[in-house]
């Protein structure tokens, strides 16, 4: 089987400023490659590869020129962490080239990666799907400061951006003043709208997710325990690793389940594959709020959060790359060689998306129970029976199901 395994890496001086000075100042970090992995994680996870084939691992960095790439290199299957670059919907970028040629791949598609980089509309769905969540309000200018909807303390962060980029230790604030400069920060350097949620002040708990379906595996939580100086994932607590994590996570019975309750929901509302880390912080009454979903989760071998809770799982690094692989392959209904029990036309993605299955019922719609011959091995015993219960036609035959068209259609 041949294995793609596409990312992109970061530079080499994470804490670099723009301005050439050797201690800039935290506003000044330059976080713009933050959620790339560094060379380490890149080559761990390139040898883990190598253990689910027997052919070289084909890194494919994630770039202009990746689209050649993938139409040259004769792929069976590509394990992604690519997060794109660009826009808002970067992380779109990979998978739906991975669609376009039809390849196999792990992880969640390109919407399910657009939605939750998008911290509003991640917010405004679990809101809908009635998952906690903190209040909030969004600001695109400072014009709109002159009514706050929410008591201090808030937290202040980019609308649609990932690693803790933007999140620094001012973004905490406790009053009118302290909220205008983060909000103002955020407009002036990130060029996109401020999130203001309330701030809640309790504990924060990480639940790593492995699966799909009956198989899903609930990793053991981790509690994140911060510094004074850090007291919430700011990138400068990321850069300096000042954090003390404690996996399994000392929780209580009732606080896990309803953890994991409420984890498991959203992983499935935003229709999450294979994997996702989502951040939670407990308040004083004890109930959890989902702060974050992250569907591309860090798998640094050396501090990232998702390898931690796999290790207390007692599953080593490949054995956790191995786990990923084979739920994405289990998906496509693939094994280990690369062989599908699908047929899968060339060019063509192995999963048809909700357009194309209708389009196929409409092609495939039949008006005589003699008609169903061409999808089905019926005897014609069967055919019979149909016969003489047309009224139940007509019927739309796709590869995945058999469903009654509406019989009020003048065009079946």
């Amino acid at each position: 089987m041949r294995i793609g395994f596409t990312y992109n890496l970061k530079k080499d001086k994470v804490r670099s400023d723009p301005n050439g000075r050797d201690n800039p100042a935290e506003e000044d970090w330059d976080d713009s490659d933050a959620e790339y992995e560094d060379l380490e994680t890149i080559d761990a996870l390139a040898a883990a590869l190598e253990t689910c084939t027997e052919e070289p691992v084909v890194r494919l960095p994630c770039d202009h020129a990746l689209p050649a790439r993938l139409e040259s290199e004769h792929l069976d299957f590509v394990f992604n962490i690519a997060e794109g670059w660009g826009g808002r919907n970067r992380e779109a970028f990979a998978p739906s080239l991975f669609e376009i040629f039809g390849i196999p791949y792990t992880g969640s598609d390109g919407l399910t990666l657009s939605l939750t980089l998008n911290k509003v509309l991640t917010k405004k769905i679990l809101m809908a799907e009635g998952i906690p969540t903190p209040e909030f309000f969004v600001v695109r200018d400072l014009g709109e400061l002159r009514d706050i909807p929410l008591p201090f303390p808030l937290f202040v962060k980019p609308c649609h951006e990932g690693t803790s980029k933007g999140i620094r230790n001012f973004s905490l604030v406790r009053n009118p003043d302290e909220l205008e400069r983060a909000v103002s920060w955020v407009l002036i350097n990130y060029h996109q709208p401020a999130l203001v949620e309330r701030f809640i002040s309790g504990p924060e708990v990480a639940v790593g997710i492995l699966g799909n379906g009956p198989d899903i595996k609930i990793l053991p939580h981790a509690e994140i325990r911060f510094t004074e100086q850090n007291p919430f994932y700011s990138f400068e607590c990321k850069s300096l690793v000042d954090e003390e994590i404690l996996c399994p996570a000392p929780l209580s019975p009732s606080l896990t389940m309803r953890i994991e309750e409420i984890a498991l929901a959203a992983y499935e509302s935003f229709g999450c594959r294979d994997l996702a880390r989502l951040d939670l912080r407990i308040n004083e009454t004890g109930e959890p709020y989902v702060l974050e979903i992250n569907p591309l989760p860090g798998l640094s071998p050396r501090y990232s959060l998702f390898p931690i809770q796999a290790a207390a799982a007692s599953m080593d690094y490949k054995a956790m790359v191995r786990a990923l692989v084979g739920q994405a392959m289990k998906r496509y209904s693939m094994d280990m060689t690369g062989r599908s029990a699908r047929r899968k036309p060339k060019g063509r993605a192995l999963i048809p998306n909700e357009d194309e299955v209708w389009k196929g019922e409409i092609r495939n719609r039949v008006r005589e129970p003699d008609e169903l011959k061409r999808f089905l091995n019926l005897d014609d015993a069967c055919i019979s029976w149909l016969k003489e219960h047309g009224e139940r036609l007509p019927f739309a035959v796709t590869p995945y199901l058999l469903s009654i068209a509406d019989p009020d259609d003048p065009h079946c």
